[in-house]
């Protein structure tokens, strides 16, 4: 077995602490870095010492992806101790820009009222400002680097969807794979919505089925994920993933054969208990939802005016969705 030791370092978010993994093998290797708090540095330095490692003896960090629970501390690491530190190249641009920014004129496209963006969007730069500067020494990956630490082989994975540069690490001798915020126990990881240059957004979701499909293709015995439990039953776990889809799915359906509705509309009536920041969440989800069911042909956009809409092109709704579009 992959001699790992987990770190669960708080992070204030409803998903609760996040999971930083310690490879004890040399080169030392943590596999994420967690917020830059006042004590995420404290956390992580006393386990390193129950270890028996010294901080300075951590020579390499792997960000799972570009956001600021698991990256805000690796700027402060590579300043203390020179400790190389890899992110995908498709999150890198952004995290070395000062974190995520949020597309105020498409937030209000999608129906969700100004008072509420103002909300989003100050909640958004407040935990830019909480969890971590910007990214300035991190070196690019592209998928399919392997790292060798003793008699392990670790292999970067791409897995985009929960964003753009997510990756899985990949044990290829023990089969452990290190999921970030790509594969959860007992949650169903939001596809963050992604806007494009064109003023509407990339197809998050899709990514993300597609990249959950391709690591279960892999010998996988035991996954490291980003937030929660550790666990041994992938098949169990996507299989969760994939009803939650079609639950959700057949939740929004009813509502668009009643008439058009804003996905900010939408998730008031799936989520209605979601305010604030967890609003862009929710919205985030429905639009994820919308893209798949649109990719089937049993919804269609629309705009009125600034305004975008989906309403149902296929009635009555052919129930069960049982086959994901790809």
């Amino acid at each position: 077995m992959l001699p790992v030791k987990i770190i669960r370092i708080p992070t204030g978010l409803p998903v609760g602490k996040v999971n930083i993994y310690l490879i004890k093998v040399k080169p030392y290797t943590l596999i994420d870095a967690g917020p830059m708090t006042n004590d995420s540095l404290t956390i992580l330095d006393e386990a390193l010492k129950q270890e028996g490692i010294r901080l300075n003896a951590i020579e390499q960090i792997i960000l799972t992806h570009g956001h600021g629970d698991h990256t805000g501390l690796a700027d402060t690491l590579y300043e203390l101790i020179r400790a190389k530190i890899y992110l995908h190249e498709n999150d890198l641009a952004k995290a070395q820009s000062g974190y995520w920014q949020l597309d105020q004129d498409l937030l209000s496209r999608l129906g969700i009222p100004p008072s509420e963006v103002r909300e989003v969007i100050d909640t958004f730069r407040r935990r830019n400002q909480t969890f971590g500067s910007k990214l300035k020494y991190a070196i690019p990956v592209s998928g399919g680097e392997i790292f060798r630490l003793g008699d392990y082989k670790l292999e970067i994975i791409p897995t985009p969807g929960h964003s753009p540069g997510s990756i899985s690490i990949f044990e290829h001798f023990t089969g452990a794979l290190f999921s970030g915020d790509h594969f959860l126990a007992g949650i169903t990881p939001n596809p963050v919505l992604e806007p494009d240059a064109s003023g509407y957004w990339n197809s998050t979701s899709r990514q993300y089925l597609k990249s959950l499909r391709d690591i279960l293709q892999l010998q996988l015995s035991i996954i490291y994920p980003g937030h929660g439990e550790i666990f041994d039953d992938p098949d169990t776990k996507a299989f969760e993933v994939f009803d939650n889809y079609t639950t959700r799915m057949d939740e929004i359906y009813p509502h668009l054969c009643a008439g058009a509705h804003t996905p900010y509309a939408l998730a008031k009536k799936i989520y209605p208990w979601v305010q604030g920041f967890e609003t862009f969440l929710a919205v985030s989800k429905v639009v994820g939802m919308l893209d798949l069911m649109q990719a089937a042909g049993q919804v269609e956009m629309q705009e009125r005016g600034q305004v975008i809409e989906f309403a149902a092109s296929i009635l009555p709704y052919p129930k069960p969705l049982t086959d994901l579009p790809k």
